[in-house]
């Protein structure tokens, strides 16, 4: 969600001409970043869901190729780009566990730290006043629309 508020926008803004491509597997998004989307989409940035699976650099142009496959329209995909922005993977820490235990702090499938869930009980003794905050609980955006 963070590259897709902030490179395709950004590139369209200071380029004009640019044609963003956005490599992905899977957009989870709420309500105000799927407003992002199709704006981003109207403005004419491309979205190909695939896992890049090679990028080289052309000894002569300096220019990158792109390697991957479409998996909507099941199909290999070329190109040459000019510019390749990497998006960095979020993962929690290899000690988070550690962490939970010592607070008592249950976590999710994918080993992000789980605050107390107000509605069943918002006066959970588990979690002594422990209140996880900011990334260790999973990636966050921030949107300033």
């Amino acid at each position: 969600m963070y590259s897709l508020k902030n490179m395709p926008t950004r590139i369209i803004e200071k380029i004009p001409g640019w044609c963003p491509y956005i490599f992905y597997m899977d957009i989870r998004s709420f309500a105000n970043v799927r407003r992002v989307y199709y704006r981003i989409q109207d403005e004419g940035a491309k979205f190909i869901r695939g896992r890049v699976a090679n990028i080289l650099e052309d000894p002569v142009t300096k220019n990158l190729h792109v390697h991957t496959d479409d998996t909507l329209l099941n199909r290999p995909v070329d190109m040459d780009v000019d510019m390749v922005v990497l998006a960095a993977a979020v993962q929690p820490m290899e000690d988070t566990n550690r962490t939970r235990k010592l607070f008592g702090v249950s976590c999710s499938m994918d080993g992000w730290l789980l605050e107390a869930h107000p509605k069943l009980n918002p006066l959970w003794d588990d979690y002594r006043r422990c209140f996880p905050a900011g990334v260790c609980q999973g990636p966050k955006i921030f949107l300033t629309l």
